[in-house]
């Protein structure tokens, strides 16, 4: 059986996920603490802050301001409420969701057991 490389994850899983992600992680503790659901933290005697609720605060900005950037200078020709509109369609949820399952993101998310059991990793509040 495989080391884990990381906390619920082991080394061979890791790697698939980072050729489906084309990214090589140097951080793992931070790719461990991305794919932390609240119920695994919990369920693992945590507080909370371990979960991947930080980053995904700090993650929707990112990808706000990266979607804005990217429409304001491809659609010069558009106003603002019409820019808006684009932009919270390609940062929706059910876009956001429809991208990770095609990725299979939800086998690598960490849940609690019984999250996993109620279909958590394929719902799209978790996978967006």
């Amino acid at each position: 059986m495989p080391k884990a490389s990381i906390e619920g994850l082991h080394q061979d899983q890791v790697r698939e996920l980072e050729e489906r992600l084309q990214h090589c992680f140097r951080d793992r503790q931070l790719l461990a603490t991305a794919l932390k659901h609240r119920s695994y933290v919990y369920a693992h005697d945590g507080n909370g802050l371990d979960s991947n609720e930080r980053l995904e605060y700090l993650g929707d900005a990112v990808l706000d301001l990266v979607a804005a950037e990217f429409l304001f200078h491809r659609y010069q020709d558009r106003r603002e409420g019409e820019l808006t509109q684009m932009k919270s369609l390609v940062v929706s949820r059910v876009v956001l969701a429809r991208r990770a399952r095609t990725i299979d993101l939800g086998r690598f998310i960490l849940l609690s057991q019984e999250e996993r059991a109620a279909g958590g990793a394929d719902q799209d509040s978790i996978l967006s």
